[in-house]
């Protein structure tokens, strides 16, 4: 489960946009081989860049592929037993994300200064990621866990809001068939 904030910035030429991002994560990490959460209040630093490429062949209709890669760091307390004692150690997770997608989106006119652009799309995640204890007596690190997904199919849906020349307020849903996520953004263009 994972709360998250990210500032973005980028361009857009002739259908081709490049994204930077970065910000702040909260990750709790769930699974059943554990008994306990084994990663709690894990917050860090999230950064990524994107790209995509968007077309329309129709005046109102838009098409587009695109990709994206982010890099989470994040430290947090776990519970750990030598099957005697229990005692709380700090943990940091790594988590690499890539992603490829395809959408297709409508631009609706509403007003001469507000248009509604619903979109959907689908596309593939790849997840790697390692779970490490921070074992500060003997200063280094022992791997906990590897997270590996090779490919998890994901399908998205949302609305973008153009308001003028330069605002936008966007919204959007994704799910991967065992978990969801929803998000809010707005963007300025200069």
């Amino acid at each position: 489960r994972e709360t998250y904030f990210a500032f973005s910035g980028g361009g857009n030429i002739e259908g081709f946009e490049l994204e930077g991002r970065l910000g702040g994560t909260w990750i709790a990490l769930r699974d059943d081989a554990f008994t306990e959460d084994p990663f709690d209040d894990g917050g860090g630093v999230r950064v990524g860049c994107g790209r995509r490429y968007g077309f329309s062949p129709a005046e109102f209709l838009r098409l587009g592929l695109g990709g994206q890669i982010e890099y989470s760091y994040t430290e947090g307390d776990t519970r750990v037993s030598d099957g005697i004692s229990v005692w709380k150690e700090d943990i940091a997770l790594d988590l690499f994300r890539g992603q490829l997608f395809a959408g297709a989106s409508l631009d609706l006119e509403a007003g001469r200064e507000l248009i509604f652009s619903p979109y959907a799309g689908a596309g593939l995640e790849f997840l790697r990621g390692e779970l490490a204890l921070d074992d500060w007596d003997d200063w280094y690190d022992e791997e906990v866990a590897d997270i590996e997904e090779d490919r998890v199919g994901f399908i998205f849906g949302g609305l973008d809001m153009h308001i003028g020349e330069r605002a936008r307020i966007g919204l959007e849903a994704r799910t991967n068939f065992d978990g969801w996520l929803a998000q809010v953004s707005f963007g300025i263009r200069f």
